[in-house]
C-alpha cells in the first residue's frame, strides 16, 4: 500500500485549511471565536494527516518513546482549551471574558 509523504501531506492539509477558512470568511464569519475555531481544526486536521504519512508515526515513535502518546494527549487537551477559552464557551476557565 502506498502512503504520501510528509510534504504532500502538509501541502494537503494547507490546502483544506485555507479553503475551509476563505470559504467561512466568504460566508460571513470572523472575529476573534472564529480565528480560534479555525486553528483548533487546522491543528487537529494536521495531527491526524501527519500520522497517516509515510513513516511519521514510526518516526515519532522513535523520537519520543513512550511518552510521546501523553504528550500529544496533553497537546490536544491543551488545544481544546485554547478552543474553549477562545470562544467564550468556558465559563469556569475564563470567567472575565464571557460576556454572559
Amino acid at each position: 500500500m502506498k502512503q504520501l509523504s510528509v510534504w504532500a501531506v502538509i501541502g494537503i492539509w494547507a490546502t483544506v485549511s485555507l479553503a475551509a477558512v476563505f470559504y467561512a470568511s466568504w460566508q460571513g464569519y470572523g472575529g476573534r471565536a472564529f480565528a480560534f475555531t479555525a486553528a483548533t481544526f487546522a491543528f487537529l486536521l494536521l495531527v491526524m494527516l501527519l500520522f497517516a504519512a509515510r513513516g511519521m508515526a514510526e518516526k515519532l515513535a522513535s523520537k519520543f518513546g513512550a511518552g510521546g502518546g501523553f504528550l500529544l494527549g496533553a497537546a490536544i487537551f491543551l488545544c481544546a482549551i485554547a478552543y474553549l477559552v477562545g470562544t467564550g464557551r468556558s465559563r469556569y476557565l475564563a470567567p472575565g471574558l464571557s460576556p454572559r
